[in-house]
């Protein structure tokens, strides 16, 4: 009796079977837990479960480890988790334009070294806006004699949840920022949120609407229909009620139809004789 043999395909692009595990920690190096330390504590996994997962993106060439414990993503690491965020993100609300202000109460000088191209414009009533980027955050610091204040736009978050997604955004600056926070010469106060969110949520009838009037972007007071090139088309609102409505419509729609099918078999069960 002769064996035959099974030829087993090896798929060469990792995208395809990266575990959600994996993922997780790709995202959570990247947002700065770069150590043993620091992935056991923010992923909440066993140190022998997250080292299973570490040797395995290793050997993948995703991550490379130094000494120490120390890891860092590779190139082709951040292409994969690159892909896999723009496939994963199509279906998620996504978070935009929120962003929060302190007063700084002793010196900028610290802000105005850690600012990457920073843009010097002079504004009226003797203020200085200086504006560019720290970390992967933009910001702006506007400078006058009375006071100081420094402003952070969120970096776009993805989720399922407005309001879980708008606390992740807060905790975000918050971590990146908070050295500046326990700085006692640059005297940083508050954090207050200076501008309402928007949040575009991926949606069919968006998709129905734009499709009709062929256009890629419709404005209707606080609501836009718009569809971008790394987007499906989306029902963009900057009413966390109103976000809280749409994505409550396919329910509700369901639960509208699900009441007419009762009413309709209640009324062929009484009225017969007129159907």
């Amino acid at each position: 009796m002769t064996r035959k043999l099974v030829k087993k395909s090896v798929q060469k692009n990792c995208t395809g079977i990266m575990s959600t595990i994996r993922l997780d920690i790709l995202n959570t190096i990247k947002l700065g837990s770069y150590t043993t330390a620091l992935l056991h504590h923010d992923l909440n996994l066993s140190k022998q479960r997250l080292g299973y997962h570490l040797r395995i993106l290793v050997k993948q060439n995703l991550i490379i480890r130094h000494s120490r414990g120390i890891y860092n993503i590779t190139e082709h690491g951040t292409n994969i988790h690159t892909t896999y965020e723009k496939i994963k993100n199509k279906k998620l609300i996504r978070l935009e334009n929120m962003r929060y202000k302190a007063k700084i109460y002793g010196g900028v000088e610290r802000i105005l070294q850690d600012m990457r191209n920073a843009k010097k414009t002079k504004m009226n009533n003797n203020v200085i806006q200086y504006s560019g980027k720290i970390g992967d955050f933009s910001v702006r610091l506007f400078v006058s004699k009375k006071n100081n204040t420094f402003e952070i736009t969120c970096n776009h978050i993805f989720g399922t949840d407005v309001y879980e997604i708008m606390y992740e955004a807060r905790n975000h600056i918050e971590f990146m920022f908070r050295g500046y926070m326990l700085d006692t010469e640059l005297k940083m106060g508050t954090l207050q949120q200076s501008m309402k969110p928007e949040f575009a949520i991926p949606h069919k009838f968006s998709e129905i609407i734009l499709d009709v009037n062929n256009s890629s972007q419709i404005r209707m007071g606080g609501t836009v229909f718009n569809r971008s090139q790394d987007r499906d088309a989306d029902w963009e609102e900057d009413d966390i009620i109103r976000a809280g409505n749409v994505m409550r419509m396919p329910d509700d729609i369901q639960a509208i139809k699900k009441q007419l099918e009762q009413l309709r078999i209640g009324y062929t069960t009484n009225y017969p004789m007129y159907l």
